[in-house]
């Protein structure tokens, strides 16, 4: 039982190590494609990686799986316009380095350091993520938290801002 009980302690210590490695990593990339407002593809090196952006929920565009949501569009426009063929740092700061689905879950940081997901909360283009911890989410839920109370984007949708003229 003790015997057990190691094996799965040292298997635990190498994941939460694994995961860990990757926290504060910093790669250099350049966005090739955007997929939708919070999804893009990544020339690293010479590799094509699709990036899923940490900490947000940008709206979801039609797909076979999905259905479209309002303001999907100008999230997938304003993402090209920041970053669309340009050389941008990519960091990594959640609780792994990659999703289900083989993406790079990463912050984007743009030339100048604006940061990019920052900016689609903050304009209302994005949700804070609420449902994993990254290093980051306390700094997105304010940016989220000062975008609904301006009502900006999605947000201006949503009660108490629909109807309200500004």
């Amino acid at each position: 039982m003790l015997a057990r009980l190691a094996v799965v302690l040292c298997a635990c210590l190498q994941a939460v190590a694994s995961t860990s490695s990757y926290a504060g990593k910093i790669e250099t990339a350049v966005i090739v494609h955007v997929i939708d407002g919070d999804t893009v593809v990544a020339l690293i090196g010479k590799s094509r990686r699709k990036v899923r952006l940490l900490g947000i929920d940008a709206p979801e565009k039609e797909g076979p799986y999905t259905r479209w949501e309002p303001m999907s569009r100008e999230a997938r426009t304003r993402v090209e316009e920041l970053a669309l063929h340009k050389t941008v740092e990519l960091s990594y700061g959640g609780q792994t380095r990659e999703d289900k689905y083989g993406r790079l879950l990463g912050y984007v940081t743009l030339p100048g350091g604006t940061d990019l997901n920052e900016t689609l909360i903050r304009e209302g283009l994005a949700e804070a993520f609420h449902k994993f911890r990254h290093e980051r989410r306390e700094r997105y839920h304010r940016a989220e938290a000062e975008a609904k109370s301006a009502c900006r984007g999605l947000w201006s949708m949503r009660p108490p801002c629909a109807g309200v003229v500004q």
